[in-house]
């Protein structure tokens, strides 16, 4: 709401026709929501197997994102390329995800053979 004041661009507006500095505020805000439900839920699912690697994984990537809007809030999009270090903790997260679901599948599979063979 604060670039929207400092800039005068009303709602439902959402890019200015000529101004540049607000397109880019505004783009930054809107990727940091476009990955905001994966990220969350990366979160909640990962951090009840592992809470400790997944608070320090989504510290980095929540200051990565922070990084990526700054730099992409200044006008020039090619800063924003510092805040890939959001990936840091982006993919040990994803991957916990994986090696999380294969556990599940796991023990699915053997409770369910289990009991079969009663």
């Amino acid at each position: 709401m604060q670039a929207r004041k400092e800039h005068n661009v009303e709602l439902p507006i959402m890019y200015h026709p000529t101004d540049k500095l607000f397109n880019c505020i505004q783009r930054g805000h809107q990727n940091y929501l476009e990955v905001l439900p994966y990220f969350l839920m990366a979160l909640f699912v990962g951090g009840l197997r592992y809470p400790r690697t997944y608070t320090a994984c989504g510290v980095i990537f929540l200051l990565g994102r922070l990084i990526y809007f700054q730099g992409y809030s200044t006008g020039d999009p090619g800063k924003r390329y510092k805040g890939s270090i959001s990936m840091i903790g982006g993919l040990p997260m994803i991957l916990g995800l994986l090696v999380f679901g294969v556990q599940h599948l796991v023990a699915s599979v053997r409770c369910t053979a289990c009991t079969l063979r009663r």
